[in-house]
């Protein structure tokens, strides 16, 4: 006879890992795989976390365009994947989660980069830095996962903590995409099944709300850099249905 289910291993996404951001992602990244898949939605090797980052890095350096000496900020820097990416690329980078256990892998898989640091989150802001301090903050696959309240909060702290003149990078989901659109119905079946929805589950906008957001932070969106048409984007993006905005602090 199986176990009852309350004494089954809980299934990677399912909503009693927490009810809250740091438990979730504590309880998912609690191994090594566990932490792979919450990036990259299943268990993959080096090789392969490597090949599966390598669109979005490219796509996220050309945006950006370090020159080498800025000082960057991850929010919700996971496994440390981005910050192999960009660190080469620029002075001091500086990568930061809510869940100990993400840091924790991110610090074994960069501890060969010089350059980088990586800080717990005790709470859902940046407190823990002092007003323009960053060049460039880096959201990748991060604002997706809040509340629309929690992610436009991140967007004013990042604001706070960018000196004049410095760049968010921030990557949403497209609502208005099919391929967002079936993301969001399986969301929603997920949550049928499982009784409840995920904490951590996507969320998604559309381009409008995306604008909307950003400036109400009181970023200037750098429209050249930016992917933000309505469905299809004309410049690349890491998948079809993404929006990216590029913000500017005055």
């Amino acid at each position: 006879m199986p176990d009852p289910p309350h004494h089954q291993p809980l299934h990677h996404w399912d909503p009693r890992r927490g009810r809250d951001y740091k438990s979730f992602w504590n309880s998912l990244a609690s191994t090594p795989e566990g932490a792979v898949i919450g990036v990259l939605g299943e268990a993959k090797s080096d090789d392969e976390i490597a090949a599966a980052s390598a669109r979005a890095l490219d796509i996220i350096r050309t945006i950006l365009a370090l020159s080498g000496r800025e000082v960057v900020l991850e929010v919700g820097c996971g496994i440390g994947r981005v910050a192999r990416g960009l660190a080469p690329h620029c002075r001091r980078y500086v990568g930061v989660d809510i869940s100990e256990n993400m840091i924790h892998e991110a610090r074994r898989r960069c501890d060969d980069l010089s350059n980088v640091a990586f800080s717990p989150l005790e709470k859902s802001d940046l407190s823990l830095f002092p007003d323009a301090s960053f060049d460039a903050v880096v959201f990748e696959i991060v604002l997706i996962h809040l509340a629309r309240e929690d992610a436009f909060r991140y967007l004013c702290e990042a604001r706070r903590v960018l000196r004049t003149g410095g760049v968010a990078y921030c990557q949403f989901y497209n609502l208005l995409h099919p391929g967002g659109w079936e993301f969001f119905l399986r969301n929603v079946r997920h949550g049928e099944i499982m009784g409840e929805s995920l904490v951590a589950r996507p969320r998604f906008y559309t381009a409008p709300e995306v604008r909307k957001m950003m400036e109400g932070a009181g970023f200037s969106l750098d429209e050249d850099r930016s992917r933000l048409e309505l469905i299809q984007q004309k410049k690349p993006v890491p998948e079809p249905f993404e929006l990216i905005a590029l913000g500017r602090k005055p």
